[in-house]
């Protein structure tokens, strides 16, 4: 196998991988809408920055942006 087979097939790789990536990050984010935003726990109200979906959302957000710059890396250059 020489080296533009090689980088060919890591640039396919890199798209299989980038996709796997972009539907668990959906699937993290459809958890993290699951989470309560705002609420009201024991008389105090809870806003949206102390919410415990806040970690999920960014998480989710991020390896969805990540995701799509390798596949686009891939799809570009393979």
């Amino acid at each position: 196998m020489n080296e533009n087979d090689n980088n060919k097939h890591m640039r396919g790789a890199d798209i299989v991988i980038g996709i796997i990536f972009i539907i668990l990050g959906v699937l993290i984010l459809i958890g993290a809408f699951q989470m309560p935003l705002k609420d009201s726990y024991g008389g105090v109200e809870s806003v949206w920055y102390v919410s415990p979906a806040l970690m999920p959302l960014i998480i989710g957000v991020v390896m969805i942006l990540l995701a799509v710059t390798i596949t686009m890396f891939g799809i570009k250059n393979g």
